[in-house]
């Protein structure tokens, strides 16, 4: 959903605009993939999906304390990269959004909505930002660069 609040131009991106969007967006999802329906088919009178839509929202306002969408102009967002190493073992992801400064570092943001990682477990996820890394660099002129992992519902970037 976020990368839809980057169409508008940056003094709309609000938390109340991108909170209004939610409920549009679920609509956009299941219209796309009408089974999803079936995680609220035993909820007749809506209070269930009235409450996961609101948490919903309480994520994306939480973002907006992480972040300022108003001072980004993101070079890339939801980015198909693929790439095949020496090996012959093909890689391929999406990247959720590439940020580039005007002094060229680059920053690769992967949004997460779960709770940041047990510490035994933050080597796998660091691994995904080094891939996205490695291909952007692969496939880029962007030569300096880091990642950053969102993780919303940690509160943190």
């Amino acid at each position: 959903m976020l990368e839809r609040l980057f169409d508008d131009p940056a003094a709309e991106r609000t938390a109340p605009r991108a909170k209004a969007m939610v409920p549009g967006q679920w609509e956009r999802l299941l219209a796309s993939k009408p089974e999803l329906g079936e995680l609220f088919a035993e909820d007749p009178e809506g209070e269930r999906l009235a409450g996961w839509l609101g948490e919903a929202e309480r994520l994306v306002e939480r973002w907006f304390t992480l972040e300022d969408p108003t001072r980004l102009e993101p070079a890339e967002r939801e980015l198909f990269v693929e790439t095949e190493l020496d090996s012959g073992l093909r890689l391929r992801g999406v990247i959720d959004r590439i940020d580039v400064a005007p002094s060229g570092d680059v920053r690769i943001v992967d949004y997460k909505t779960g709770k940041a990682p047990r510490p035994e477990y933050r080597d796998g996820a660091l691994f995904q930002m080094t891939f996205y890394a490695l291909v952007v660099r692969r496939l880029r002129a962007w030569s300096r660069g880091g990642s950053s992992s969102c993780t919303w519902a940690a509160g943190r970037c």
